[in-house]
């Protein structure tokens, strides 16, 4: 069969439907699945003797419901179906898991990862409609090539992401073969992961976003903006993973903690469950947080109850809540001209938050591995995501881990 133009491939994905040119012809031709009572590939292709992509797309559909209603007794039921047989199946049991886990209220979010499974699935569903998933070979060149050249360029996803649409397919693949449905696993590569530098907030501009941000609450009265301020401080103030990590602690996920030797060293400890690492896991504030920004969090709401959320208590969108603040995290900084960074103009959403907090601790000489323990993620991504290893980063940390070198060789070196 000639190869298709994919500059001229179109989909009509609501009757499962190719139009395409082939790279050596000028008509437009289309094809959809029949079933192998019709074809031996199951595949119908027709030339819509065409040269005009809109009356091709419409002649594709007249043929297509033509076929249809011609060949209305023909059952296909016995035909390998990628959807029914194996995509569906595998949604029911992610629905199933992860909804058993927020019913025992183990689960961080409304927004369970079954639903974000299902959504990346959807996008990509129209490919398996026409294939026959016994075949290795095509169901591999399908992935390989249809899938990552559509999500690439029709849907301009970066190669981080696609790799979470493969992994749904790879996870789907091996859960059929598990159950005798596949006989292999096709072969689904992993794209090379493309870093971005991406810097952190110095403490002292975290504290001018904090003092805009108070002081725009003041002179539009919106108490929005305070726990706005609230966010970003539990953000900067732990290590959390800036987004629903930090809007779905509810109250009775925090506990004050004492130190038994000292009882006037307190802190609080926040458990997040359902993270992108472990099911469960405990930030530790930091001190200064506790003493000084608790006790404003606190006031906030009065009549608190366990269940509550921390932060936003009556907003049960938590995903709306996050673009609204990180909206207004966006804004504030541009006008403050501390979103882009002098060094490469690149940009510094509320993520970098995170970042900071990493370069912060190795500044004050922790290892990698007690920052990694920290921050719940592990000691390469801290290496190689999470450090802003600027010179004067490295000049303080050089200084902190040579005190007593400092102190009797340098005199002047405070």
């Amino acid at each position: 069969m000639p190869k298709i133009n994919k500059d001229t491939l179109v989909f009509i994905p609501s009757e499962k439907i190719k139009v395409y040119k082939h790279i050596s012809g000028t008509n437009y031709y289309c094809s959809f699945y029949c079933g192998k009572a019709h074809t031996s590939s199951g595949i119908k292709e027709i030339c819509l003797k065409e040269t005009n992509i809109l009356k091709a797309k419409v002649l594709a559909l007249k043929y297509k419901k033509d076929f249809s209603l011609k060949n209305l007794s023909t059952t296909l039921s016995n035909e390998p179906n990628f959807d029914k047989d194996i995509a569906q199946p595998f949604l029911r049991f992610r629905y199933r898991k992860y909804n058993i886990a927020k019913l025992n209220q183990r689960y961080k979010s409304d927004d369970l990862q079954s639903d974000r499974d299902k959504s990346k699935y959807d996008k990509i569903k129209h490919f398996f409609e026409n294939i026959n998933y016994n075949n290795t070979e095509e169901l591999e060149d399908k992935i390989s090539n249809d899938i990552l050249y559509y999500l690439k360029d029709n849907l301009n996803i970066e190669y981080n992401t696609i790799n979470k649409y493969f992994s749904i397919i790879r996870q789907m693949c091996q859960r059929a073969k598990d159950r005798n449905i596949l006989s292999v696993v096709p072969e689904i590569p992993t794209l090379a992961v493309i870093t971005k530098d991406r810097h952190g907030y110095l403490p002292l501009e975290q504290n001018l976003v904090n003092k805009e941000l108070t002081k725009q609450a003041m002179l539009k009265e919106d108490k929005f903006l305070l726990e706005a301020k609230d966010y970003l401080n539990l953000c900067r103030c732990a290590g959390f993973r800036p987004g629903l990590e930090v809007l779905n602690i509810r109250n009775k996920h925090i506990t004050e903690i004492v130190d038994i030797k000292n009882p006037k060293i307190r802190t609080l400890r926040f458990d997040v469950y359902f993270t992108k690492t472990k099911p469960k896991y405990s930030y530790t504030a930091n001190f200064n947080f506790y003493d000084q920004l608790w006790p404003e969090i606190k006031s906030r709401h009065s009549n608190r109850s366990p269940d509550d959320y921390l932060l936003f208590p009556k907003v049960q969108n938590r995903n709306a809540l996050v673009a609204r603040i990180h909206k207004i995290f966006t804004r504030i900084t541009m006008s403050l001209k501390l979103f882009y960074h002098p060094k490469d103009n690149t940009s510094r959403p509320v993520y970098s938050y995170r970042h900071t907090y990493a370069t912060e601790l190795y500044k004050q000489g922790y290892s990698i591995s007690e920052i990694a323990s920290s921050m719940n993620t592990s000691e390469r991504m801290i290496r190689e995501t999470y450090l802003d290893n600027t010179d004067a980063v490295l000049i303080e940390r050089a200084k902190l881990l040579n005190k007593s070198y400092i102190k009797n060789k340098f005199k002047l070196i405070k």
